[in-house]
């Protein structure tokens, strides 16, 4: 009927911190740890539990839900000390030393997804998907028709989606959908240059694919490959679309400078305007809100209500372009600016700290432990 709706299933990601661009398939940038809202999450063991009981400390399965709604565990041995993480059961040192690292045949541009096998998929400007084991080695890779520079998305059957781009002709500007070992499933040609290397695909749970095209429609797709409906902003849209937790709104921006709240059939239901381009990508907090970033004739950070009016705005001294926010447990936001600043905010919009790094196009990350 041409509508996105959103369903139960179980999740094809990772059971790490952060498996994905932007955390889950729905790119809210929300990281939920709160144990009053996942049924037996105290039940389950922290993530970094390690075979390893030299240099660590353990769990007791069965920990209670504590204060604020986080669960709390009694150690004695096997979970890794203060300055280490666990890696294949084993505490490394978080001094960084690097572990591998693989070669591709030119620029890697989007970000990594790993699969819940602990397949790590990636793409390259070599026009290459590829599929590798947790210790560096190829398991497979894919001939795309055009640069993949986006991240791929994983379905809840092993299907890895992911657009192409080709900005010479229309004839690599696809869309993909690959079975878990490699082979093709389908592809939908756009005929025309996907998002700049930008807009990485969001997923409603039942498969439904949204993305953004620098024509400057919003493509959903259906997980069988066919077009379920598109609109038009007028502009390049260079940001990822986030999906509500319900299902029910899409959110993305574009280089007309709104920022756009779609419905499941396709319909406005609300539009933000802004002083310049909205090529970050939004996230969305527990509460509903949503975040994102504008661009260099605005400079201000945005917090809006789930009903599209402004709840606050902060001014930064630079342009957000690619960049968007990371939302903790506890509602802190994280989000760089081209100013160099990497921020935390509180949720009424106060600055709870920033720290310079240089000019950051890129979104952050949070680890288990913050």
């Amino acid at each position: 009927d041409g509508k996105l709706y959103s369903i139960a299933t179980d999740t094809p990601l990772a059971d790490s911190a952060w498996p994905k661009f932007h955390q889950n398939n729905k790119n809210t940038g929300y990281k939920e740890t709160n144990c009053t809202n996942i049924a037996n999450l105290c039940n389950q063991p922290p993530d970094n539990t390690c075979t390893d009981s030299v240099t660590l400390r353990s769990y007791e399965l069965n920990g209670i839900c504590g204060e604020n709604g986080h669960c709390s565990y009694n150690y004695s041995y096997g979970v890794c000390a203060v300055n280490y993480i666990c890696q294949q059961g084993q505490c490394i040192s978080r001094s960084g030393t690097l572990k591998w690292k693989f070669q591709t045949g030119s620029y890697v541009h989007g970000s990594a997804t790993i699969a819940d096998d602990n397949t790590i998929y990636i793409g390259s400007g070599d026009k290459y998907l590829y599929a590798l084991n947790n210790d560096g080695t190829l398991k497979w890779n894919f001939f795309a028709d055009g640069e993949i520079l986006t991240a791929p998305t994983i379905s809840s059957d092993g299907t890895i989606y992911f657009p192409s781009r080709n900005n010479n002709t229309n004839s690599g500007n696809y869309y993909y959908a690959i079975k878990p070992n490699g082979t093709l499933k389908w592809k939908y040609h756009t005929g025309k240059e996907m998002a700049g290397g930008a807009s990485t695909p969001a997923m409603a749970i039942d498969g439904s694919i949204v993305y953004g095209g620098t024509d400057g429609y919003i493509y959903v797709l259906s997980k069988n490959g066919t077009l379920l409906w598109s609109k038009d902003t007028t502009a390049s849209i260079r940001s990822s679309a986030a999906i509500t937790q319900n299902g029910d709104t899409v959110y993305i921006g574009s280089d007309n400078k709104n920022f756009y709240a779609v419905d499941t059939s396709g319909s406005i239901k609300w539009v933000f305007p802004t002083s310049s381009w909205v090529s970050t990508h939004p996230a969305i907090g527990a509460d509903g809100t949503i975040y994102f970033g504008s661009g260099y004739d605005d400079k201000h950070f945005y917090a809006l209500n789930p009903n599209g009016t402004l709840k606050w705005k902060y001014l930064t001294g630079r342009d957000f372009q690619y960049t968007g926010a990371a939302v903790a447990s506890d509602g802190t936001i994280y989000v760089g600016s081209g100013d160099g600043n990497l921020y935390a905010f509180r949720p009424n919009g106060t600055v709870k700290w920033k720290y310079y790094i240089g000019y950051l196009r890129n979104v952050p990350a949070i680890t288990m432990d913050g």
